[in-house]
């Protein structure tokens, strides 16, 4: 391409033709995804050389569509400003000014900043290759003259790497400068990999497992930091925090919300506690989903369809998604609005009225009626839309509504049973008394959200309140745990969730720059469990037909406070500490009755507790391109009260639960479990910008961590039994191989263990289920055009090891699995047609195996699946 350049130019300047216009006349090939006005041209100016120069506030609350194929600078400018308001003019052979009127002529120099200062008014593209947002030359102290006497350092070589902007940190900052283990994916990643939920990408992330159990019911373990996945979330609380834009989703149920990926600008997921800025849930890591902002100057959208086809016992699969843009007032107001449907079909069947001890159980309480054999069972339909307003009636403040709904339905929980095979299962399906039909589940989701913005020269000021609910209900055989009865349980959770924080995010002339807020939450929660038995009355072995009736109400109230301050004490050199105060009150009333449980309970609970989270990270710029750190960071988990046990938990009327001393039966409180992070890590940007290589290396001392431990009577007890201790090592790398090839590596090794025997749970040096101690993936990418058609074709690959789902390491082995993704697209102007195909060896490997029934049920890899999409944007 450089040569290409070179010779054009030539060719132009003997034709008489000036600089600018050459420079605009010479095509280059483009490739720039849909995005935010502000990323696209920052792609443009990477793409073509050009330096594009403006007040970066022109660009916000923009966005741009996706720009494909060979063009010259002046039109793919053309293109991307297209109804958005700006003009541009060149003002030499290779600098661009954006403005709202006329160009006026060039400004003069913006004074000199220092080290450490973030973006001020005027953004400068392609000064600087590391950064994937606009700074001033002189931010990094150099003037222009010196800027562009480095050699490369302003222009990255043709066919260079994406970059990606990352709000980890609650500051805007360049994925390669922000100083932590993250992984990031781009709206292009999310588009070109056919992720639509967190399944498709958490498997991919090193050290990070995600366990699918099913819709509604996933578990995410980062760094191993895990003792019981399946139930943690219920029992305590989750150990990953789930944000969607600034709503946090992890305190609503055992599991966040299943939020389907639609109309995403990124996803980024952060390895190792987030005690300070992000608090309780975070305890080893946390994965923000942060949507596409509405567009103010752009009416825009897209509706794409897909349908698929599943191996197997699987069946045919669709998706329709919808996207629209509408600017109610131009550079003011605008609403987007997203809408979606997702159906996919089961691929395991039902064998039960085909399966001689099913049948003989079900003859043995009189309920053959309740025998079936079914097909594609576990069919999944998600609906769900969100709209989001965006108004900013002046520059310096904005307001963001946001509303989002998803309902998911669930006919048949889709577990194997791993005697059977790995795509049958035998159940009984839900007795009359409890409504009849399959099992099923059945998930509610609603959020909104309000952020409001107010910038000051000096700093950002951002409120955000938000308040979500959550509705789950399962209907299933439960019958397994009590002589192999006929019993349907119907498990239900409501939770309404009020969110606030507020936070000033400094912009500080010098080296000093902070951020402080203030969060608040209040959570109530409440669930409802009946067991019944469901055979024929005079089979019943109990003297009531409802065996057991459980309720709980909770109240959860926090509040805190937190801040990070840095400080660069050198021109390369920045200190960062960090500290959250945090106090929070449970209350909690529980009741049970029902001749499984004894005589009638009831009990009312409370805990409440304060204490603190810290952190402390010192980062140097070794070069240009390279930054090494190394941090000490604290994670913790609130705690909660746990029940009274059941009177047959306690045989000998002693007073405490029979096998473990000194456990109460009038029950507990479990105390908020902290862990301490000690993290070295490095990231490289190589080759001018052709190669990123990043690695973390990092040991782990987990106290207090709460276990659940199952006494002879059968109901499980949580203590604060235990300490564990994790170590490893992290990879991820991306090169540019050429223009049109791309790679990616990446790699993790967790060794996360018990430190020191635990009784009842395991011994030394046992491995904590749910991770795998090697996980590996690999993806390439070429584009290339065929008759002015662009087309790209995408292969991955992903390996997840072996790991058990107890500490004492028995059973069957989940994980131990490689998976084949593939992708082809082309793009047809306002069309972009995609043929796809997911685990292409059909692996029939398990995700996770059943912790809580010992009748090998668990859950595998869908089946192959094979797709063709259609997307138009217009």
């Amino acid at each position: 391409m450089a040569l290409r350049t070179l010779v054009a130019g030539t060719l132009l300047a003997f034709a008489g033709i000036t600089p600018s216009l050459a420079q605009a006349a010479i095509k280059h090939q483009i490739d720039i995804p849909g995005q935010s006005l502000g990323s696209a041209l920052a792609a443009l100016a990477r793409q073509t050389q050009i330096q594009l120069v403006y007040s970066t506030e022109l660009t916000e609350g923009r966005s741009a569509q996706a720009l494909t194929g060979d063009m010259t600078p002046e039109e793919a400018l053309a293109r991307l400003l297209d109804h958005s308001g700006l003009k541009f003019e060149f003002l030499d052979s290779a600098t661009v000014t954006l403005t709202r009127t006329p160009v006026a002529p060039p400004p003069a120099a913006a004074p000199v900043t220092t080290p450490g200062q973030p973006s001020a008014q005027i953004g400068v593209e392609a000064v600087k290759h590391s950064s994937g947002f606009f700074r001033l030359a002189q931010a990094e102290g150099h003037d222009d003259a010196a800027a562009s006497g480095r050699a490369g350092a302003g222009k990255p070589a043709a066919g260079g790497l994406e970059e990606v902007v990352v709000t980890a940190n609650k500051r805007e900052q360049s994925l390669q400068d922000t100083a932590m283990s993250l992984s990031a994916l781009s709206a292009r990643d999310i588009e070109q990999q056919s992720l639509n939920g967190m399944a498709d990408y958490l498997r991919t992330m090193p050290g990070v497992s995600h366990l699918d159990q099913g819709a509604g019911r996933n578990a995410t373990v980062i760094r191993g930091i895990s003792v019981n996945p399946q139930s943690e979330g219920l029992s305590v609380g989750q150990t990953v925090g789930v944000y969607f834009g600034e709503v946090p989703l992890s305190g609503l149920r055992w599991s966040a919300a299943d939020l389907k990926l639609v109309d995403m600008e990124r996803v980024e997921v952060l390895r190792g506690p987030q005690g300070t800025l992000y608090g309780s849930g975070s305890l080893s890591g946390a994965v923000r989903n942060i949507p596409v902002a509405p567009n103010l100057g752009a009416f825009e959208g897209s509706v794409e369809a897909g349908y698929s086809d599943t191996a197997d016992r699987g069946s045919g699969n669709n998706e329709i998604k919808g996207v629209v843009n509408v600017p109610l007032i131009d550079d003011q107001l605008a609403v987007r609005a997203v809408g979606y449907r997702f159906k996919d079909s089961g691929y395991i069947d039902n064998v039960a009225a085909s399966d001689p001890a099913m049948i003989a159980r079900a003859t043995q309480f009189g309920a053959r009626n309740l025998l079936v054999n079914q097909d594609n069972v576990g069919n999944t339909d998600y609906k769900g839309g969100r709209i989001e307003v965006l108004w900013r009636p002046t520059e310096n403040l904005k307001a963001t509504l946001m509303y989002l709904a998803q309902n998911l339905g669930q006919d048949g929980l889709p577990e194997v049973e791993i005697p059977r095979g790995r795509s049958t299962q035998s159940r009984l399906r839900i007795a009359p008394i409890m409504g009849g039909g399959s099992e099923s589940l059945a998930d509610d989701t609603h959020v909104g959200n309000l952020v409001l913005e107010y910038t000051f020269p000096w700093a950002s000021l951002l409120s955000s309140s938000s308040y979500s609910t959550q509705e789950f209900h399962r209907n299933y055989d439960a019958g397994v745990f009590f002589g192999n009865i006929p019993g349907p349980q119907l498990y239900i959770t409501d939770v309404d969730g009020f969110n606030q924080e507020v936070r000033l995010v400094s912009k500080l002339q010098g080296p000093l720059q902070f951020v402080a807020g203030v969060y608040y939450e209040d959570v109530k929660f409440r669930s409802l469990t009946r067991t019944y038995y469901g055979g024929a009355p005079q089979f019943n072995p109990y003297p009531s037909t409802l065996l057991i009736d459980g309720t709980e109400r909770t109240t959860l109230r926090q509040g805190a406070v937190f801040g990070e301050l840095s400080y660069t004490i050198a021109e390369k050199l920045t200190l960062t500490g960090g500290v959250r105060k945090f106090d929070y009150k449970r209350d909690t009333s529980l009741a049970s009755s029902g001749p499984l449980v004894g005589a009638a309970t009831a009990s009312h609970l409370k805990s409440d507790e304060n204490n603190s989270s810290y952190k402390v990270n010192l980062s140097y710029k070794a070069t240009e391109n390279s930054l090494l750190y190394a941090q000490w960071s604290q994670g913790f988990r609130l705690g909660k009260p746990q029940g009274p046990s059941p009177v047959t938990c306690d045989v000998n009327h002693d007073g405490f639960v029979d096998g473990l001393d000194g456990v109460p039966v009038s029950g507990r409180n479990i105390d908020s479990d902290f862990l301490d992070s000690y993290e070295l890590g490095g990231k490289f940007d190589l080759l001018e910008n052709r190669m990123v290589i990043n690695a973390a290396i990092y040991t782990i001392q987990w106290k207090g961590l709460p276990v659940s431990v199952a006494p002879a009577c059968g109901f499980p007890v949580v203590l604060n039994a235990g300490h564990a201790k994790s170590r490893g090592a992290e990879i991820e790398s991306a090169f540019s191989l050429a223009r049109n090839l791309k790679l990616n590596v990446g790699a993790s090794y967790v060794n996360a263990e018990l430190d020191g025997d635990a009784p009842g749970i395991g011994v030394d040096g046992a491995r904590l289920p749910g991770s795998p101690k090697y996980q590996y993936n690999a993806g390439v990418q070429y584009s290339w055009d065929i008759a002015a058609v662009p087309l790209y074709v995408r292969a991955d690959y992903a390996f997840v090891g072996g790991f058990y789902n107890n500490v004492r390491e028995t059973g069957t082995v989940a994980g131990d699995f490689g998976q084949i993704n593939m992708k082809l697209g082309a793009t047809l102007k306002h069309v972009e047609l995609s043929l796809f195909g997911n685990n292409l060896s059909n692996a029939d490997n398990l995700t996770w195996v059943s912790s809580s029934y010992n009748d090998g049920r668990a859950y595998r890899l869908r089946p192959r699946t094979v797709g063709v999409n259609a997307l138009y944007r217009f």
